[in-house]
């Protein structure tokens, strides 16, 4: 009776054990798509796409680095994203329905992906290329990166989001609120 007894605990514990293992922890940087449809998030060092309807989630990217900070455009067409494939962040791009991955900075610097501006043809994204956490855009169409902030000096400006009707950049400038 006692073996049985051991046998079915054993049974339960590798169902429990199993059942655990396959729930997925640590979910990170969610955005959601503009028609509130899709829900784009990093879980083991890749991006993941999910539709809220049927809550089932496909892989985006399975490249060697690691993938996060994922945004989708104001359109819903394409993500942009910070990889880190060479040893530092960069900014990437690729149709959120999957395709080609293009690379958009190619600095040795850390780039990392805030937002896109409304029109969808600028990505906005922080970068220690300075010194300091800068705030920078750069062309959906590739380009050299530009300043936002070439003018002043503000501190580890970051959290970079565009107004939808004035276009006026709002930032958080603090180094408490870059160390989320």
């Amino acid at each position: 009776m006692r073996k049985i007894l051991g046998l079915a605990f054993f049974v339960f514990f590798m169902l429990q054990s199993n059942a655990q293992v396959s729930d997925p922890r640590f979910l990170s940087n969610p955005c959601i798509s503009p028609d509130a449809k899709t829900v784009v998030f990093s879980f083991e060092g890749d991006l993941w796409k999910t539709n809220i309807a049927d809550g089932q989630a496909s892989r985006v990217t399975a490249m060697q680095g690691y993938e996060t900070n994922a945004k989708i455009s104001p359109d819903g067409k394409w993500l942009a994203f910070t990889g880190q494939q060479m040893g530092n962040n960069d900014v990437l791009v690729m149709p959120l329905e999957g395709g080609e991955i293009k690379q958009l900075t190619f600095h040795s610097a850390s780039d990392i992906v805030n937002n896109w501006s409304w029109d969808s043809k600028q990505i906005y994204f922080t970068s220690n290329r300075t010194g300091q956490a800068a705030g920078y855009s750069v062309p959906f169409s590739g380009g050299t990166p530009i300043r936002l902030f070439g003018d002043h000096y503000y501190m580890m400006d970051h959290g970079i989001a565009e107004h939808p009707q004035s276009g006026d950049i709002f930032f958080n400038d603090t180094w408490e609120s870059n160390n989320q």
